[in-house]
């Protein structure tokens, strides 16, 4: 009993009891902001695994050519969600200080940086496609299909600015069944309009990818405009009466908002260029290389919904608590975070691994291409824990401590003087085959990752109140 009342004094010291909340009452918080993001980005990943699923019939050339405009579509959204991720790290801060006022400041702040920068991303997609998928691929059937799709779909970006500037917010104030209801609706619309495009149904000719890039399109605005219709509608804490009240810029905010999503900014940029440079590289080994790569990436990306959502949630609890100035809650949850997303990686990366083939079968690969993508399929499910640790860690708790600046140098330093050199020399200098490259290159990325990453959780050094001074 005294040990017992003497844990309860030290809990109570640190500020580990909320509100005379247990701590399973803190993890039922986390679950239930977890489970809506969980299932939205279950229906994102979903879109593109429908995507390539329905042009899977149309061959290797063209789930290669969808796959090289989705990584345009990729750079532009991690500006995106570097942006928004900015975004929501103050506003689970200023939530948790309960300023509404300041919440609307920072709505408008990331809606006209991201708006801005989807201009420019459609300007280039639709002035310049082809050479943007030219930089990828040297195949002409691939850069032809690639190029037209990304004509068609640069018309939506603008459209995703604002529905990914809403959704980060609403997230943040802890609105997220809305987001996740539109989102289900959005891709059920797109699956069907594909469906329709693909088939030629109702006097509607065949389009091949160029449907599903026309479905992709309408899909994505008609998003938008829900989402904002029920941001009104529900009268949430975003329903402003005045746009006065989102677009009345604080400078001293403007600045300190600048100072922590710029790093994260250029380390996503640094980070998304890497990724395109690992296309590039797995794209000069052959089509079926990249083929099988796009497809098992596709899975992946289903795979590291669960954890996405843990991030999400554990992002805005741990910036709520920072911001309520209950430091020791964040680090607490923290540490329990990182053991959570190891446990349900290990679970997640088997089911990968039992999965691969019967999956894999959908799809219409050579056999090469089929062998590739279950070998690539293979090391991605034996390195995702460390992977998940690693995006846990990251984006899950240090960005809730809005420690930007460090997690720009980390992530630098891991792919650019790791990873990277160590895919160019599998590649150019040992010819090795996509899977080996991959297991050099991710495993030497990740394991420096794990180690900068954890060092610094430990030191508590990335717990940073935003709020202050504002």
């Amino acid at each position: 009993m005294e040990a017992e009342a003497e844990n309860i004094k030290l809990q109570e010291s640190t500020g580990l009891l909320l509100s005379q909340e247990k701590e399973g009452s803190l993890f039922s918080s986390i679950f239930k902001l977890a489970i809506p993001i969980i299932l939205q980005n279950l229906i994102i990943s979903s879109l593109g695994f429908v995507d390539f699923l329905m042009i899977g019939g149309q061959g290797e050339a063209s789930i290669a050519a969808v796959g090289l405009a989705n990584q345009v579509y990729f750079i532009y959204t991690c500006i995106l969600s570097s942006l928004c991720s900015g975004a929501s790290i103050f506003t689970a801060q200023f939530w948790g200080k309960k300023d509404v006022q300041q919440v609307g400041r920072i709505l408008g702040m990331v809606l006209c940086l991201c708006i801005s920068i989807g201009a420019i991303f459609s300007m280039l997609s639709l002035f310049y496609s082809k050479g943007l998928i030219h930089l990828y691929s040297n195949d002409e059937k691939v850069v032809l299909r690639g190029g037209k799709f990304l004509f068609i779909i640069g018309i939506s970006f603008v459209p995703t600015a604002v529905t990914f500037c809403y959704s980060a917010i609403l997230r943040s104030i802890e609105v997220v069944k809305m987001s996740m209801y539109i989102s289900f609706f959005a891709l059920s619309l797109n699956t069907a309009l594909n469906y329709l495009f693909i088939n030629g149904l109702f006097g509607v000719p065949k389009l091949g990818i160029t449907g599903v890039a026309i479905a992709t399109c309408l899909s994505r605005f008609i998003e938008m405009l829900l989402l904002i219709f029920m941001v009104y509608f529900r009268k949430t804490q975003l329903s402003y009466k005045s746009l006065n009240q989102v677009f009345d810029f604080n400078f001293s905010l403007l600045n300190k908002f600048l100072r922590t999503a710029v790093p994260l900014l250029v380390g996503t940029l640094s980070w998304a260029l890497g990724i395109s440079v690992y296309h590039m590289i797995y794209a000069r080994i052959g089509t079926d290389s990249i083929a099988a790569y796009n497809v098992a990436s596709t899975i992946e990306n289903l795979a590291f919904v669960f954890f996405i959502g843990l991030c999400g949630a554990s992002n805005v609890i741990i910036g709520k608590n920072i911001g309520a100035e209950k430091p020791d809650v964040a680090y607490h949850l923290g540490k329990k975070i990182v053991l959570i997303s190891f446990i349900g990686s290990i679970a997640v990366g088997l089911l990968i691994y039992v999965c691969s083939s019967p999956v894999l079968s959908l799809y219409d690969l050579s056999a090469a291409g089929l062998s590739n993508a279950v070998n690539i399929l293979m090391v991605m499910s034996l390195l995702l824990w460390l992977k998940v640790i690693n995006m846990t860690l990251i984006q899950g708790v240090l960005y809730g401590g809005g420690d930007t600046r460090f997690t720009l140098i980390q992530g630098i330093i891991s792919m650019w003087l790791f990873g990277i050199p160590a895919a160019i020399i599998g590649q150019q200098g040992f010819h090795l085959p996509i899977y080996w490259i991959m297991v050099i290159a991710v495993f030497g990325e990740e394991m420096s990752r794990f180690i900068m990453g954890i060092t610094r959780f430990i030191s508590k050094k990335w717990i940073n109140n935003l709020t202050n001074a504002v």
